[in-house]
């Protein structure tokens, strides 16, 4: 296993442990974003959430906490650009994730809205690498 930093520090574990209580903010629409999937890549990679900037590393999940509307989700990878459009109510709490591929003629990365459920449990696994409050 291969072992990917973040370009800057990560936020305490007293609040990755209250993120990982899933807690929607009465104010706020909550976005989790997870990457942990089997297949990713030992990749830094870089994402934008209504254009701010965040990196990922394999087995990390970011919450943001955004304005009640629609959102911007982007990943540039390799050339290639994905987006996703994102749209919550305040009290909302949603997942996205980040399904990465690492394959001998390439990596690549893209959207995915799974389930609640099954993104929520690979969540619980992973380490919170951003806390965003955009509101």
């Amino acid at each position: 296993r291969h072992l990917t930093c973040t370009a800057g520090p990560v936020p305490p574990l007293a609040v990755d442990t209250e993120a990982k209580r899933f807690t929607p903010d009465a104010s706020a629409f909550t976005l989790y974003i997870v990457r942990q999937r089997w297949a990713d890549a030992i990749h830094r990679v870089d994402i934008s959430v209504n254009d701010r900037q965040v990196g990922t590393v394999p087995e990390s999940f970011i919450r943001a906490r955004l304005r009640p509307g629609a959102h911007r989700l982007v990943v540039d990878w390799e050339g290639r650009r994905t987006e996703l459009s994102v749209q919550g109510a305040a009290g909302e709490l949603r997942f996205v994730e980040l399904v990465g591929t690492s394959l001998a003629w390439g990596s690549r990365f893209e959207w995915a809205a799974g389930d609640a459920a099954s993104a929520r449990t690979r969540a619980a696994q992973c380490r919170l690498v951003a806390d965003l409050a955009l509101t």
